[in-house]
């Protein structure tokens, strides 16, 4: 369902999440699309723990049956299985902190890292 004011929006999910937006298309948003079921076309910018922060829009369209997929809220893809491994200590940067000497030189670490490529 959409809900306006000027180029400002707030699309609400099926979930019940609400996501802000701004609208970058040429012409004002059209009241019939207002408080009905829309497809949205644009970019969705996330904040650093991976939730939807803003919905920058350019094109829109009424949404259709097979539309319900686009109803729920976008996440970032490989986001939870980044996380698992982060929260699991199986990160690369883990395994290595305490046990890398420190005391090579950068063209030492570079030399190395050219041989094992």
């Amino acid at each position: 369902m959409l809900r306006v004011s000027d180029t400002v929006f707030q699309l609400m999910l099926a979930d019940g999440t609400r996501v802000r937006g701004v609208w970058l298309g040429d012409f004002n948003i059209p009241r019939q699309m207002l408080g009905a079921q829309v497809v949205m076309e644009g970019e969705a910018n996330f904040n650093a723990a991976g939730e939807i922060i803003v919905i920058m829009a350019s094109a829109m369209q009424p949404a259709v049956s097979g539309d319900t997929i686009y109803s729920h809220k976008p996440v970032i893809a490989g986001l939870e299985a980044k996380r698992k491994l982060h929260l699991s200590g199986q990160g690369a940067l883990k395994r290595i902190i305490g046990r890398w000497p420190g005391d090579e030189t950068d063209d030492e670490i570079s030399d190395f890292l050219v041989s094992i490529k």
